[in-house]
């Protein structure tokens, strides 16, 4: 239960956090529009990545570290390298803010969840779109996906949640 790291450098309110399975890379997205990668191990900034306009409101890490995937109020995803910063996709197809944000364990998948009823699923390497989630009636406040991404779950403020097919879009459960 002891505090091994404040990190501090932010200057709003962090909103998220996310990190590998080990430990090793921390994100934090903040209204101040930044995304910061911390070690977490030494508690030492590695990255500060800017980019993304007004409040970043959704992170996720792939298992390793290796990709780092942020949402924005600006309707915008990033797909980061965790090891350099680097952008490796801007991801614009929302009409509304993303907000929430998940990826399969290695980082070959990304699911985006938006204001704008609907939510996306993306192949994390070539930053295509690879199917629009549709049906839900209000915002997609978050999104979550199995390890291997065949499985995708999203909720939303029209009081459902649902399970789609990773693979192919096609909803399951509600």
């Amino acid at each position: 239960g002891e505090v091994l790291h404040t990190l501090t450098g932010h200057t709003d309110w962090v909103v998220g956090v996310a990190c590998s399975s080990n430990g090793d890379r921390v994100a934090t997205v903040s209204g101040d529009g930044v995304t910061r990668i911390w070690h977490g191990t030494t508690g030492a900034v590695l990255h500060t990545l800017t980019g993304q306009v007004g409040w970043v409101e959704a992170v996720a890490c792939s298992s390793d570290g290796g990709r780092v995937v942020t949402g924005s109020d600006d309707g915008t995803t990033c797909i980061w390298d965790g090891t350099t910063g680097e952008v490796l996709h801007a991801l614009t197809s929302h009409t509304d803010s993303v907000l929430g944000v998940a990826c399969s364990a290695d980082g070959s998948r990304v699911i985006i969840a938006s204001a704008d009823n609907t939510a996306r699923i993306w192949d994390g390497t070539t930053g295509e779109v690879l199917h629009t989630l549709t049906g839900h009636t209000d915002s997609v406040l978050g999104v979550a996906c199995s390890a291997d991404g065949s499985r995708v779950i999203t909720a939303s403020a029209d009081n459902t949640a649902r399970i789609w097919d990773g693979t192919t879009g096609a909803v399951g459960l509600q």
